[in-house]
């Protein structure tokens, strides 16, 4: 590995991916399998949830009104931005997991259920805020990301400084 190579790789949505930049190549990816995401969808459906998944750099919205509410939330992304009726069905026609899932309450007391439900879910891991929660898998972290970087480039730890947060 030249000196120059070492400094074209970026770990991003917190470890969940590590792209090799002068190749445009993505080396790691850890993302909700697409059979999870479906059974969360499936244990979800007695909630009233606004739903968004986000899948090959897309941001598909289930939901008139939280498609408005994407073209203001994204801004410049709102070209990535796609109705969709029925998640759970448009995530089946998929060939490919799933980066994130979003839930937005309506009303808010539906977090609590939410929490209920993800409990089940080992393998995922979820943020919350009072309107709505950000589901990924639970494998991804900016450890295990650098490592798996290090380890296909041949950098032994000694020589890895981090920088963030």
């Amino acid at each position: 590995t030249d000196q120059n190579s070492r400094f074209a790789n970026v770990i991003s949505s917190n470890g969940a991916k590590v792209t090799d930049l002068s190749h445009a190549k993505t080396l790691y990816q850890s993302e909700i399998p697409k059979q999870t995401a479906l059974s969360l969808l499936n244990a979800c459906q007695s909630e009233k949830l606004g739903i968004i998944a986000h899948i090959r750099h897309e941001y598909l919205l289930q939901g008139h009104s939280l498609v408005f509410l994407g073209r203001l939330i994204y801004g410049k992304d709102a070209r990535k931005v796609r109705y969709v009726q029925n998640m759970e069905q448009t995530i089946q026609e998929l060939s490919c997991d799933v980066k994130e899932l979003q839930f937005y309450f309506f009303p808010k007391t539906h977090a609590a259920a939410q929490k209920c439900i993800l409990q089940n879910s080992p393998s995922l891991r979820a943020a919350y805020t009072g309107q709505y929660a950000e589901i990924f898998s639970s494998e991804p972290s900016k450890r295990g990301a650098l490592t798996h970087l290090a380890q296909s480039l041949g950098i032994a730890k000694s020589e890895i400084a981090c920088i963030g947060d």
